[in-house]
């Protein structure tokens, strides 16, 4: 699979070291991801399941862990992400892991952190843009289960509008305060880097 669905939003353009995108456009992205499930598995098939809006369930093989405060996990999908794993157990480079997760356009450069560890790989890949879906589906109170309020998506009445590309400060006026974006991207064939490359 090289065609790949990625969530782009306002922290990566805005407080983020990515710009706007568009439409064509050949970029550097390191992608997370944000498991809603994942567990250990005895599968040792590597397999991959596009859900939409860049949600995936996926059998993976673990690349790469770490046990310090970061508790970073990096599967291998074909290319590499990274991701949080606190509630895994007993789980170790070489491991399977079953699960499904949203794929992420990720502001943190793991490498910084890890750079002395040799085993950590590199998580920088390059994508061209091929389609830009701009999340327009409306906002909705609700009360966390701490009893605060907020507001989240309305999950029931999704919407997405087709852009030529992004603009995080003008969408965010006129669509909601909290622009996101699903990337429709294809992964090329040019080997991984550990840092993005200076604009």
């Amino acid at each position: 699979m090289d065609s790949w669905q990625l969530w782009f939003d306002d922290t990566n353009a805005m407080d983020g070291p990515y710009d706007d995108v568009k439409l064509g456009q050949i970029v550097e992205f390191e992608i997370g991801f944000n498991a809603h499930s994942l567990e250990p598995t005895t599968q040792t098939e590597k397999s991959t399941i596009s859900l939409g809006n860049a949600e995936y369930m996926f059998v993976s093989e673990v690349s790469y862990i770490t046990k310090h405060e970061n508790f970073l996990c990096i599967l291998d999908l074909g290319f590499k992400v990274g991701g949080g794993y606190r509630d895994l157990k007993d789980v170790s480079a070489g491991s399977y892991l079953i699960g499904q997760a949203t794929l992420f356009v990720d502001d943190e450069n793991y490498w910084y952190k890890l750079r002395d560890d040799p085993n950590y790989p590199p998580l920088v890949y390059t994508w061209q843009i091929n389609r830009i879906l701009l999340n327009t589906t409306p906002y909705i109170p609700v009360i966390t289960p701490g009893g605060n309020k907020t507001q989240e998506r309305d999950a029931s009445r999704q919407s997405y509008l087709e852009l030529d590309k992004t603009d995080v400060w003008e969408d965010g006026k006129k669509y909601g305060v909290f622009p996101s974006y699903v990337l429709h991207c294809t992964l090329l064939d040019i080997p991984p880097k550990y840092t993005l490359s200076e604009k």
